[in-house]
């Protein structure tokens, strides 16, 4: 896999087009959302971000995009587990690895990073989608 570019890389722990993330190596993809965050993983950080993958690996064959983990949303200091950019839509996805509903407060906060990137991410401000949440993965 080549390195997501400079500017994906300052956004995002990892970027690639989905193609390229669908024929990555996982260990490949957990080893730069590892090495993005810059602090010690978890385990438990490490089995969501197993999770994440093999969920999007099944969920992602026939999109044509972009995929971008661990996105981070300026000004905020809030980081979306994964956004998709395909054609013209921006669809952030939020992770509740574990959890088998999908509460209240989960969809609030997946509905808030769109608000997020559609307030604070010029490039996204004219396309941004509904967000998705996943809980019972």
């Amino acid at each position: 896999m080549t390195a997501p570019n400079d500017n994906a890389r300052q956004s995002a722990f990892y970027a690639a087009p989905i193609q390229q993330f669908l024929a990555a190596d996982n260990a490949a993809v957990l080893g730069h959302l590892a090495g993005g965050s810059g602090l010690a993983i978890d385990g438990a950080q490490t089995e969501a971000w197993k999770e994440q993958v093999r969920v999007l690996k099944q969920t992602l064959p026939g999109v044509d995009g972009s995929l971008f983990l661990e996105f981070d949303v300026p000004r905020l200091g809030s980081r979306i587990d994964g956004v998709v950019v395909a054609n013209s839509a921006v669809v952030p996805i939020e992770f509740k690895v574990g959890e088998h509903r999908y509460t209240k407060s989960d969809y609030n906060q997946a509905w808030d990073y769109a608000l997020d990137l559609k307030n604070f991410h010029e490039a996204s401000r004219a396309s941004i989608g509904n967000s998705i949440g996943v809980a019972g993965v």
